[in-house]
């Protein structure tokens, strides 16, 4: 289990919930109307809650904490208790792997955890299951998979991304968020219908995705070839993330961007990428609550 994994685990697990509630007829009535959009704004919003509850719960360890945290996550999927039950079930797992990876099972909050679980019938085997089916690097670059914005700040973080870039004139203006939700959310390649149109320069494209994986907001990968240094940063220029790159964006012609490592072996020669401090920018200061938010 790594944080990637989890991402995308909670993601394929929260997002047929979300979808299917909020389409039915009651919750239309009560709620209004859902789009695409407004739906994976909400996963965003949503895992972003479920960071922002674990960092409560481990503060302070105590059942009636878990309990009050997730009244609150619940409380939205009152209307339908399948969807609720999912939801529930969705969150303490997500809980219960955010401590196996700090190292904190050993804690009383993961027993309560674990055995919360075991008696809502999910069993440490449909663990196994579930993470085998979230893929390596590896098998991302055959398959092809979209990248994993790994965030405290999910909701923030994706929002101010795709505002930043618009308004820094990096992407079309007529970029919907859902496709930019999209590229940034573990999803199978096959499965997404647009790419983003990057109207820059393609190489400031590759530091933009080089610059994520410096400050450990998209996955690094688990295969270890050559790597390389630039002003003081390393990447594993492996060619996954330049064929995500080249699957999911496309240049001012609508051309795919390919050739991304070729672009990222020009900045150790070129220096940095003109308007590079657009991307620094965004990272630092726009886009993400702060240069590093790792976990």
């Amino acid at each position: 289990m790594n944080k990637t994994a989890l991402y995308k685990m909670t993601y394929r697990a929260i997002e047929p919930v979300v979808d299917t509630y909020f389409s039915k007829r009651e919750v239309v009535e009560d709620k209004g109307e859902m789009n695409e959009e407004t739906k994976v704004m909400f996963v965003a919003s949503f895992m972003q809650s479920l960071n922002r509850s674990f960092s409560i719960i481990t503060q302070n360890q105590k059942e009636e904490t878990v309990q009050v945290q997730l009244m609150t996550l619940l409380s939205t999927f009152d209307k339908d208790k399948n969807a609720k039950k999912a939801i529930e079930i969705a969150s303490l797992r997500y809980w219960k792997n955010r401590m196996i990876i700090n190292k904190w099972e050993s804690s009383d909050l993961f027993n309560y955890l674990f055995l919360r679980l075991s008696n809502m019938g999910v069993l440490p085997t449909d663990e196994i299951i579930n993470v085998r089916v979230v893929p390596s690097s590896e098998q991302e670059a055959i398959q092809g998979y979209s990248y994993t914005l790994l965030d405290e700040y999910i909701h923030d973080s994706l929002t101010g991304l795709y505002n930043s870039l618009k308004e820094q004139k990096c992407i079309a203006p007529d970029t919907d968020f859902e496709t930019f939700y999209d590229a940034f959310s573990g999803k199978p390649i096959s499965d997404i219908k647009k790419r983003i149109r990057w109207i820059k320069p393609k190489i400031l494209a590759v530091y933009f995705i080089f610059r994520l994986l410096h400050v450990q907001k998209i996955s690094n990968g688990e295969i270890v070839p050559i790597t390389k240094k630039i002003s003081g940063y390393k990447i594993q220029n492996d060619g996954v993330h330049w064929k995500q790159l080249e699957l999911l964006f496309e240049d001012k012609n609508g051309k795919p961007m390919n050739n991304g490592s070729r672009e990222f072996n020009k900045i150790g020669v070129q220096l940095l990428p003109k308007e590079s401090e657009i991307i620094d920018d965004i990272l630092v200061k726009g886009g993400l609550k702060g240069p590093i938010n790792k976990w």
